[in-house]
């Protein structure tokens, strides 16, 4: 309707009508917010999600429910980053080496990762975590050499390494797997969990705020009985087309550019164990877990992000394309997911190697466009 009408106005004013004849119906909530989002209104935004949620819970499907809260939980990040610094955000990893963050676990599943998951669990580890669940499904690189490095690098840490024999793509169930394990390990061991952060292995939590602290933001979420945290991605690109990208060089260094968060960010959520939980594939959200608005805290409003070195070189982008495309090949039931992975291998399969050539240089392009 938007779309056709081409007039902000006129659109607010017709879905406006809908919303006061079906104040249950959440999907005119929905668009509303979405015409604030086109045109940089996130205060507005939100002021109407919050209004669906009060009209919407308990009254609607919980999948429509969980709607409003995903939407709700964006609209406040756009919020808080546009009032910091109009997305201009310089993320950064720690300057010193955080002390234990006590009561969380870091959670990773890694296949072929062995250039950078050395880096992004040293990152974890100088924020604070120093307890680690790593399954490693089955990598033929460096994978679980790198793993077993970090492992011997940071002894105060607790790493526990699984082997993941599975090639299917069941990454939702896998992690609760690994959640629920480490739950159980470290109660009995004496040091329990409150916290679950699934992290991939490309991924790093990073600060924007010089004050700013993973402690911080776990001690507000205790202290509000919150049971998500819900964080953004901000995508890091090499300032041109990597062949490969190794280990041993910089991350930061060879990955400066970074994404804007824009109306289309993707949100990565941190849970509390102690409820009912179920973690979307990806780690995108957390399904039957946050009930009402108070349940969430946004990790931008406290000064951090996270970062994702999706595309990183040429070979790996291959890589992971058919890596991806063979898990889900592998798997039953995932017909409607991964449409990405089918539609690059296609892709390879039609154009050869040249076609990753361009999906890196096109992805750099985004990035510094603020376009992705």
């Amino acid at each position: 309707m938007y779309l056709r009408l081409h007039d902000k106005a006129s659109a607010l004013g017709w879905f406006e009508r809908a919303a006061a004849v079906a104040p249950a119906n959440m999907w005119s909530y929905y668009h509303i917010a979405q015409i604030h989002r086109r045109h940089g209104d996130f205060a507005a935004e939100v002021d109407i999600l919050r209004r669906g949620e009060r009209h919407c819970h308990g009254r609607v499907l919980a999948a429509e429910y969980q709607t409003i809260l995903k939407e709700l939980a964006s609209a406040r990040t756009l919020l808080a980053v546009q009032r910091l610094s109009g997305y201009e955000i310089r993320l950064a990893p720690p300057a010193a080496e955080a002390p234990e963050l006590p009561g969380c676990v870091h959670v990773t599943m890694a296949k072929d990762e062995g250039d950078v998951i050395y880096a992004c669990l040293a990152a974890s580890y100088r924020q604070g975590f120093r307890k680690f669940m790593i399954a490693d499904n089955g990598s033929t690189d460096n994978t679980a050499d790198e793993i077993r490095r970090f492992a011997a690098d940071h002894p105060s840490a607790i790493t526990f390494i699984v082997s993941d024999p599975v090639v299917g793509y069941y990454q939702d169930v896998k992690t609760m797997a690994l959640v629920d394990y480490a739950a159980r390990v470290f109660a009995g061991i004496g040091s329990p969990i409150r916290w679950a952060f699934p992290i991939d292995a490309d991924e790093e939590l990073q600060a924007f705020d010089s004050e700013a602290s993973l402690r911080q933001i776990v001690n507000h979420a205790d202290r509000q009985d919150a049971k998500m945290i819900v964080f953004a991605w901000s995508h890091a690109a090499s300032v041109t087309a990597l062949q490969r990208f190794e280990p041993e060089q910089d991350l930061h260094r060879s990955f400066p550019c970074r994404s804007r968060f824009g109306p289309g960010l993707v949100r990565k959520c941190a849970f509390r164990i102690d409820g009912v939980a179920m973690v979307e594939m990806g780690a995108h959200f957390i399904r039957d877990c946050a009930d009402r608005e108070a349940d969430m805290v946004i990790a931008a409003e406290h000064g951090f992000a996270m970062i994702h070195y999706a595309v990183r070189s040429v070979e790996q982008a291959k890589r992971k394309t058919v890596n991806g495309y063979n898990a889900l090949k592998a798997a039953t039931g995932m017909e409607g997911m991964g449409s990405h992975w089918r539609s690059d291998y296609e892709k390879f399969v039609a154009l050869g190697d040249v076609f990753f050539q361009q999906k890196v240089e096109a992805y750099i392009d985004r990035v510094k466009r603020h376009a992705i």
